[in-house]
């Protein structure tokens, strides 16, 4: 017999249902991401968000409607959804 019928079968299928789950998560709304900017911003001084990289003003959702979608930076958008996914 080769190795593909040794295998544990019932290990795989957990293993594929868990990542499934995983991927499945709610996904989070520009109206949440808002809520969580504000919370995020609030605890900020204004001297320590204009000098940092991922504050883009007072609204984010502002940001997004405002800006060019040539000017926004996605990497820049990665950054800040990574942030307020962590709060």
């Amino acid at each position: 017999m080769d190795k593909f019928h040794n295998m544990d079968l019932t290990y795989y299928k957990n293993l594929l249902h868990s990542k499934l789950n995983k991927s499945d998560k709610k996904q989070t709304t520009i109206e949440e991401y808002e809520q969580k900017y504000q919370e995020l911003i609030s605890i900020y001084s204004p001297a320590y968000l204009n000098g940092s990289e991922w504050y883009v003003g007072p609204s984010f959702i502002e940001y997004i409607q405002k800006e060019s979608i040539h000017k926004i930076l996605p990497i820049k958008l990665k950054v800040i959804c990574r942030i307020l996914d962590n709060i």
